[in-house]
């Protein structure tokens, strides 16, 4: 692989170490920072990936056996909150995924793709939307 300097601003691409962009005059990341940064992100985002699918099948099952056992258990946890529960494990996994098809991305190509950073950024804002609904569902005593 050509090793190569890109500008994260204007994708202006320049061949060897760090430079300073001629277009915009942001300084450029080289390619092997992008696909180690890449690494990283696959590592992040198969954690989440794992560990929220093992909680949402963990939550379900003892979800499952309150709602079997304790049939009062069904008045104290309403739909609403079911929803707002695995709709945020969801989008959490949602994160996790995009971060893996950003790391596979950026250690293919050594450089970001636009497109999933901006699904990135709003996976990460329709998660504080969510925190937000599920505070309001699950109110505190």
């Amino acid at each position: 692989m050509n090793e190569f300097s890109a500008c994260p601003k204007c994708d202006f691409e320049a061949p060897g170490p760090p430079v300073q962009c001629p277009q915009c005059g942001r300084k450029t990341i080289s390619s092997i920072r992008i696909r180690r940064l890449g690494w990283f992100s696959l590592i992040v985002g198969g954690f989440l990936t794992v560990f929220m699918g093992a909680i949402t099948v963990i939550v379900s099952g003892l979800l499952y056996k309150a709602v079997q056992q304790e049939p009062s258990t069904q008045a104290k946890i309403t739909p609403e909150q079911i929803t707002i529960m695995y709709g945020l494990f969801g989008v959490v996994i949602a994160i996790g995924l995009t971060s893996i098809i950003a790391g596979v991305w950026q250690i293919k190509h050594g450089k970001r793709n636009k497109k999933v950073v901006f699904i990135s950024i709003a996976l990460v804002i329709l998660f504080l939307v969510g925190t937000f609904l599920a505070r309001a569902a699950f109110p505190t005593k």
